[in-house]
């Protein structure tokens, strides 16, 4: 069950400094989420380099399962939060969990400390492996993806390093869902590079015949502009034929307070469109004017989305934030749109209180709108 109570968690026990567990976080899939970062590298582990992850470039390519968090000191962190209240218990984080050759009996120590059921968010990659399989089969739900449905675009979109094909993908797809008795959700995000696939995306879906379709867009910081409600709209409606659909702009989210906040915020960069989300688990335990603050500092970033220069050029507004987070995003959209397209303007960090106890600078980058040539050698 949801508890609309941000508080609940205020009582329980705390996660530490450099702790593998973040959140709860108010998941559009999950409700309330425990994350568990079974990876807990510095930087992004995956064996895909996808064009929207909210985590930027992959900076440690892997394509090979290892050990990177000992089981021990799972269970030893677990332990310290048994009574969290949460919906589910999520394998995520700074990478591809199933990378972790530890990831099955992973999933067994969360069982038997926490009270809580488990998923899985993979990107399908490492699916063709038989071990993979079994191991992900020990959750109660596995959110597996799927982005395109041809392989160029699949090598657009996700920019894997491994040499997997789509069709070996899909078909280990339909594999585990044969084998699998929890609940699979197939999660599509739709950019503009296969936004004019919904079609074809929708034959996927009903090949594979998840118990749920999650139509997603990357509404978090990310080097690709998200799809609006109307052009998600339209997508859904591309999937009639699919049961049980689920979209990011019609899910709600529950109200959340993160154990510890600064081990979420790496996880879950601060932007713009998600700062409250990210920074309710503070905001609640502030006064009611510091609250009050900080609502009015997101209300100003929501309405200051659009610019236009001097010279007549407009600009759009794509990332809000800080840290790493921000270093890896500047360095992603320069390489992508090149560095004449790309501004960078300083902004106050005021009201945002994990940026003005450390004196670490917050920042806004814009996009410069970029006119196709065939639109400007039309006639007005």
């Amino acid at each position: 069950m949801i508890s609309n109570r941000a508080t609940d968690n205020d009582k329980r026990g705390r996660i530490v400094a450099n702790s593998i567990i973040y959140g709860p976080v108010p998941s559009w899939r999950l409700g309330r989420s425990l994350g568990i970062d079974l990876l807990s590298t510095k930087r992004k582990t995956c064996s895909f380099d996808c064009i929207y992850c909210q985590l930027g470039r992959t900076v440690h390519p892997e394509i090979e399962r290892r050990e990177f968090v000992s089981l021990n000191r799972l269970a030893r962190e677990l332990k310290t939060i048994e009574d969290v209240t949460a919906d589910y218990a999520t394998f995520s984080g700074v990478g591809e969990p199933s990378l972790a050759c530890n990831l099955g009996e992973a999933i067994r120590r969360v069982k038997s400390i926490l009270n809580v059921p488990v998923a899985v968010l993979t990107n399908s990659s490492l699916m063709l492996r038989e071990d993979v399989r079994y191991e992900l089969g020990l959750a109660d739900v596995v959110i597996a993806k799927v982005d395109a449905p041809s392989e160029e675009l699949f090598r657009k979109i996700n920019r894997p390093f491994g040499k997997q094909t789509l069709a070996e993908i899909l078909k280990a797809l339909q594999l585990f869902r044969k084998e699998y008795r929890g609940k699979l959700a197939l999660q599509m995000m739709f950019v503009e590079a296969n936004e004019s696939h919904a079609t074809q995306m929708a034959k996927i879906a009903e090949q594979l015949s998840p118990d749920e379709v999650q139509l997603n867009t990357p509404l978090r910081p990310c080097a690709v502009t998200p799809l609006d409600i109307q052009q998600m709209t339209t997508i859904r409606a591309a999937f009639s034929g699919v049961m049980n659909i689920l979209t990011v702009y019609e899910a709600q989210r529950p109200e959340v307070a993160p154990l510890n906040q600064e081990e979420t915020l790496l996880r879950r960069p601060v932007e713009q469109r998600f700062a409250e989300e990210a920074g309710r688990g503070e905001v609640t335990k502030k006064t009611v004017e510091q609250e009050e603050a900080l609502n009015r500092r997101i209300a100003e970033e929501e309405r200051f989305r659009e610019k236009v220069d001097e010279d007549g050029i407009r600009w759009t507004k794509v990332y809000f934030g800080g840290g790493a987070h921000f270093r890896n995003w500047l360095s992603q959209f320069v390489e992508l749109k090149g560095g004449e397209n790309v501004k960078v303007e300083e902004a106050d960090s005021k009201g945002f209180q994990c940026y003005e106890e450390s004196g670490e600078k917050m920042y806004r980058i814009w996009l410069r709108d970029i006119v196709p040539d065939n639109k400007e050698n039309e006639l007005p």
